[in-house]
């Protein structure tokens, strides 16, 4: 089943990378929270493309900031691609900064909700689905503090909710 396969592939996962708040460049390309990567190297480690209207990246950011990303947020994360193939990795970080999606709010439920988004994506499922999906669990108020509790808890949010 796709849900027990998802659980044991994030179990595996926090056991070989901690979760990163920040969103931040590596050898992979751009990666955010337990290094998923939203957008890949090329030939080089400095040959990252982001596409603001590419569908992936869209529903991984909705994923994990519950909200889809506003396209000023997009062009920046854009220019910070930019920035970063150009080898100005200071400016690269500043456009990161300013894209208001760089940093996750609640980063063991979020980087575990964008695991999970990846997961999906991967198996087949189409990322308006996903995205559609964070719409309607709305990010209220009440499932912030499921996230919030599970996460000072230690405990991890359920793998079968996307939204929480």
């Amino acid at each position: 089943m796709l849900s027990d396969q998802l659980a044991k592939a994030w179990r595996e996962r926090r056991e070989s990378v901690a979760v990163d708040a920040t969103m931040r460049f590596s050898d992979a390309g751009l990666v955010l929270g337990a290094g998923t990567v939203l957008a890949a190297s090329g030939e080089t480690v400095r040959d990252v493309s982001v596409e603001p209207d590419e569908p992936r990246l869209r529903a991984l950011l909705a994923a994990a900031h519950r909200r889809r990303p506003a396209a000023a947020a997009l062009a920046h994360l854009r220019k910070a691609a930019q920035r970063w193939s150009e080898g100005e990795d200071a400016l690269a970080a500043m456009h990161l900064a300013l894209s208001g999606l760089g940093r996750l709010a609640r980063p063991q439920a979020d980087a575990h909700r964008l695991f999970l988004a990846d997961g999906l994506l991967k198996s087949g499922l189409e990322a308006d689905a996903i995205i559609a999906a964070i719409e309607a669990g709305g990010g209220g108020e009440h499932r912030g503090r499921t996230a919030a509790t599970a996460e000072a808890s230690g405990e991890l949010p359920p793998v079968g909710g996307i939204g929480d």
